[in-house]
């Protein structure tokens, strides 16, 4: 979960906003023109995590258009669920690349620091497309239970649940969806079905 932010060029869940920088999308953060960094970032995750790599994904910025926009010198901060960061290593991104950054040993962490300290030269904007933490759990999570029937936009929704295996259907005016995915501890990943349309959501 996103904490804490620097500014951006766009706000709430557009394209450009830190929320982009972590939602499988390479269409991650834009600074507010004129302020190139440092820009900071924590993220607080659902327990505690061996983070081990990384990865930095610049592929999608937008350096045709502006030149030197990507982001430059990432550095990576991890700490506990209380006391300071403690940074683990500043990084180079290739310009308009993706690159995995080792970090040697695993650092296990409830918390997460980015922060962008430059671009490549352009004197406007900058822009960074995606961040991952990769890693395992330091301990094993519940799953969540998220079977039941639920009031949404698309009328009354039923899910049932084996193991971490979901699925679901809803009656939308003459049409009717279907839904299935997986959970992974707080999160559920499904895909749902409507005639003539697919489409994927967290």
């Amino acid at each position: 979960m996103l904490t804490e932010e620097s500014p951006s060029w766009s706000t709430g869940l557009a394209d450009w906003t830190p929320w982009r920088l972590t939602d499988g999308s390479p269409l991650g953060w834009c600074s507010p023109e004129g302020k190139l960094g440092p820009a900071s970032f924590t993220w607080t995750f659902d327990g505690d995590w061996k983070v081990d790599t990384l990865v930095i994904d610049d592929t999608e910025v937008e350096e045709e258009s502006y030149a030197g926009i990507s982001a430059k010198n990432v550095e990576l901060l991890l700490a506990g669920a209380t006391g300071d960061f403690k940074s683990v290593g500043t990084f180079t991104v290739p310009q308009g690349k993706k690159k995995s950054f080792p970090l040697g040993k695993a650092v296990t962490a409830r918390r997460a620091k980015v922060v962008i300290k430059g671009n490549w030269g352009n004197e406007r904007f900058t822009e960074l497309g995606e961040l991952d933490l990769l890693g395992v759990r330091a301990e094993p999570q519940k799953l969540a239970k998220v079977e039941g029937l639920f009031a949404t936009t698309y009328g009354v929704m039923r899910i049932v649940q084996e193991g971490d295996q979901i699925f679901g259907c809803y009656e939308y005016g003459t049409l009717g969806g279907y839904l299935w995915g997986t959970a992974s501890g707080r999160m559920v990943k499904t895909i749902w079905y409507e005639p003539g349309e697919t489409r994927e959501d967290d």
